[in-house]
């Protein structure tokens, strides 16, 4: 999430992290259907009613 919310791509996030590209966009998949939402500002809008950390600045 925090890389999501960063706005770096499914194809970064993989290099950064040593992953595949298919990898990550599993997670990202597995993810948005645990918060019950479609796209990912619908994700970031949940992080930040629930008053997480600013996960943009990690």
């Amino acid at each position: 999430m925090t890389c999501l919310a960063a706005g770096k791509s499914n194809k970064i996030i993989a290099f950064d992290l040593g992953l595949s590209i298919r990898t990550v966009e599993m997670h990202r998949v597995r993810m948005m259907r645990r918060l019950a939402v479609r796209t990912l500002p619908e994700a970031l809008r949940l992080v930040h009613l629930t008053g997480l950390p600013n996960t943009a600045r990690a």
